[in-house]
């Protein structure tokens, strides 16, 4: 059992931090080919899942519990603007497809941390 909690904890940590990096990679790069202060968005919110990755392994169960709320509304907030994407903007099959993809991942990872955490014994 323990095994299983360690190998899902270490597959949302990677998540959570790989997705931060693409996104604050892609603003990074495009500061460097066009100074426009969405893609300074971009790198500062690609700095938030990580910041919140590395508080989610916390000792304290508040500072934990406080993490996860903010990477709850990172989810929340990145699902909307994915499936608002998908529905307006009607981008290829492919593309469309991996964005629900992820989405649909952010959502089911937060979920799952979301019962570790908020069940979790206090220590």
């Amino acid at each position: 059992m323990a095994c299983r909690d360690n190998i899902v904890k270490y597959i949302s940590n990677i998540w959570w931090t790989l997705q931060g990096i693409i996104i604050s990679v892609w603003g990074l790069v495009g500061l460097f080919a066009e100074y426009n202060n969405v893609y300074a968005e971009l790198l500062l919110a690609g700095l938030f899942p990580i910041v919140f990755t590395i508080l989610k392994n916390n000792r304290k169960y508040n500072i934990r519990l406080l993490s996860q709320v903010c990477l709850i509304l990172y989810t929340i907030i990145t699902s909307i603007l994915i499936f608002m994407l998908v529905a307006v903007a009607s981008p290829k099959v492919w593309c469309a497809l991996v964005l629900l993809i992820i989405g649909t991942l952010n959502i089911l990872i937060s979920i799952v941390d979301s019962f570790k955490i908020f069940y979790a014994v206090k220590e």
